[in-house]
């Protein structure tokens, strides 16, 4: 009976005045089904606390996002397994800290933060949530489907010059200076993040020259080339830099491909919605050869792979996003399960660059959760190897351990495979 079913979008349901659900939505449901369930991963967050009101007497999650933090989801898992969140953090090796943080425009702010039990390293953590999924798939409450990865991985190392080296010194050392103050009356982690953040924004523009003979090359070869970066302002002021303007990379990218001749389409939140679909078609036809974009823009729900198998698909990825996921959604974007021909996703590094070195390390743990939580490989073990750190023990203190992954040099180019890997299950 269609009477009986209801459609709502995550922003929808909820009712953000009181936490709860809008009325239309408060009754008892035989089943709820979360889509793009990844969107509930942070279990005090509005849309999660409005999703565990929802009443039901089933409910479905499905997501095509992994999560990549072991906590990520535990809610989730809460349901899956019939037990409650905190003892789903328990059998995951962790527990509730509270930590003090301080919040621009709001002060000092108490959060509840997992961290590991005391005792319990991260290698057990991961063996949990292995231990956990299995549990849930032999129990049936768990389907995981995947695509291996189609194609192949490379490595662009940029080097600094002096200059860039000295402006590099001159931001650290003004976010340093502001840890420093903020230490003083509470914990300096978001000054920590802002420090990470501005000095990943500065970092794009040394990698335009890189990201340009990658790109022609490519051309030259007869393929299509995606290039995935994180800024589009025209204009970024660096406070290290006593507010110094350096221009987003989708702006330069812009300006250097109109200068040499090459067409190109753009994704990105400075396109309306209709001209990103006509881009994305313009793309996938064969009638732009490249399409430069955002990862928040075009990381997710459009395809930009080679589903005719005549235009192989290179990725230029300028910047890692934070998070594992949406890496690894960024990388679906171009090896899909309709793709034909092998694609090449290369990463740009900045050689030293404080912020690269440190993402790459934040990444490459929460591909590593990732993989525990999925059971999926990660097709960047071969491009990184950064230890595993950023997860914090019973004392908030950090954790580093060793990543593992191969002994094959991180600049080796991976042998494609000669035809499309099957569907795991």
């Amino acid at each position: 009976d269609m009477k009986q079913f209801k459609t709502g979008t995550y922003g929808g349901f909820k009712d953000s005045k009181s936490g709860g659900v809008k009325p239309e939505f408060d009754q008892d449901w035989g089943m709820v089904l979360f889509d793009e369930a990844h969107n509930l991963k942070n279990y005090d967050s509005l849309q999660a606390t409005a999703a565990r009101r929802l009443k039901k007497k089933k409910v479905v999650y499905a997501t095509a996002t992994p999560m990549d933090r072991p906590s990520a989801g535990a809610f989730m898992w809460s349901d899956v397994m019939g037990q409650d969140y905190l003892t789903t953090l328990d059998k995951l090796g962790m527990r509730i800290m509270r930590e003090t943080v301080f919040v621009k425009n709001k002060g000092k702010v108490t959060k509840e933060v997992p961290v590991l039990k005391e005792g319990v390293s991260p290698q057990q953590m991961i063996a949990n949530i292995q231990s956990m999924r299995n549990a849930a798939i032999r129990g049936g409450r768990m389907l995981k489907r995947y695509y291996p990865f189609f194609g192949t991985t490379n490595d662009i190392t940029v080097e600094m010059s002096d200059k860039d080296r000295a402006d590099q010194d001159a931001i650290d050392a003004y976010w340093q200076k502001e840890i420093s103050r903020v230490s003083q009356f509470s914990n300096p982690k978001n000054i920590r993040g802002q420090r990470i953040l501005e000095l990943s924004k500065w970092e794009e523009h040394l990698k335009l020259d890189a990201v340009m003979d990658q790109l022609k090359d490519d051309l030259a070869q007869g393929k299509q080339v995606v290039v995935a970066a994180e800024t589009v302002s025209n204009e970024l002021l660096v406070k290290g830099l006593g507010d110094r303007p350096v221009t987003g990379f989708l702006a330069l990218i812009a300006d250097s491909l109109d200068k040499a001749g090459i067409n190109y389409v753009e994704v990105s939140g400075a396109v309306t919605k209709a001209v990103r679909t006509k881009n994305v078609d313009a793309f996938q036809s064969g009638e732009v050869p490249v399409v430069i974009m955002t990862t928040a823009s075009g990381g997710t729900g459009i395809n930009l792979d080679d589903a005719t198998g005549d235009k192989p698909r290179s990725l230029i990825v300028v910047t890692k996003n934070w998070s594992g996921d949406k890496v690894m959604q960024l990388i679906g974007r171009v090896s899909r399960k309709t793709t034909q021909s092998p694609s090449v996703v290369n990463v740009v590094t900045l050689d030293g660059g404080l912020a690269d070195t440190h993402k790459s390390a934040v990444v490459k743990r929460k591909l590593k959760t990732l993989m525990s939580s999925s059971g999926e490989p990660s097709i960047l073990e071969d491009l990184e190897r950064a230890d595993f750190t950023g997860i914090k023990d019973s004392n908030g203190n950090a954790i580093s351990i060793d990543s593992g992954g191969t002994d094959a040099p991180a600049s080796v180019e991976k042998p494609a495979t000669a035809k499309r890997p099957k569907q795991v299950e």
